[in-house]
């Protein structure tokens, strides 16, 4: 990943000189503070249709896939409720194939149809940070929603080029008990940068 720095100095962009350096005083001992956007995330959709009727009962849904490329997953999305209801449970993003697998993150979530874009039917589930995966490494997206029906997706793809020629591998996750797979069921999105 290469970076391009820019200089502030009170509200102004400075040259990136020796000069500047001299002129804002800057010596090795002084402490910067860089702040850095990543901008929009990219995102990637397994899915080819959308439909409604998916049941939950504290049940365990869950997707693993790789990436081609190394790339930093900052969320995924995850099916609202078909109506006004709120689907509320957990959240996870797990290193491997298994839903039952530690988390590298975990959250309480309360996904609500006015919360979600997509013509109302995807809740974005967002980390703290992007977390970094390698290429070809796996990770599975997981929810355990207590209660309540969503939209759910079918014609799922085993394999879906992404944005920047990342390309996605999907497989069944190893604990996924409400019948989500790689074909059709929860988590159809994923969001993530370079």
């Amino acid at each position: 990943m290469s970076m391009c720095a820019r200089v502030f100095w009170k509200g102004t962009e400075m040259n990136k000189t020796n000069e500047t350096v001299e002129q804002l005083g800057l010596s090795p001992d002084s402490k910067l503070v860089a702040l850095y956007s990543l901008g929009k995330p990219y995102s990637v959709n397994r899915f080819t249709c959308v439909y409604n009727g998916w049941g939950y009962s504290n049940s365990i849904d869950g997707v693993t896939f790789s990436a081609s490329k190394d790339i930093r997953v900052t969320g995924f999305g995850i099916y609202a409720s078909e109506k006004a209801d709120t689907l509320a449970g957990a959240a996870k993003f797990v290193a491997g194939g298994d839903a039952k697998g530690v988390p590298l993150f975990s959250k309480e979530v309360s996904a609500v149809k006015d919360d979600s874009y997509g013509e109302g039917k995807i809740f974005r589930f967002m980390f703290d940070r992007p977390i970094r995966c390698k290429a070809n490494e796996k990770f599975s997206l997981v929810v355990e929603i207590r209660n309540g029906t969503s939209y759910y997706g079918s014609g799922g793809q085993y394999t879906v080029s992404g944005e920047k020629d990342v390309v996605f591998t999907f497989t069944d996750c190893t604990n996924s008990q409400n019948g989500t797979s790689v074909t059709s069921g929860q988590c159809p999105e994923i969001y993530y940068y370079i």
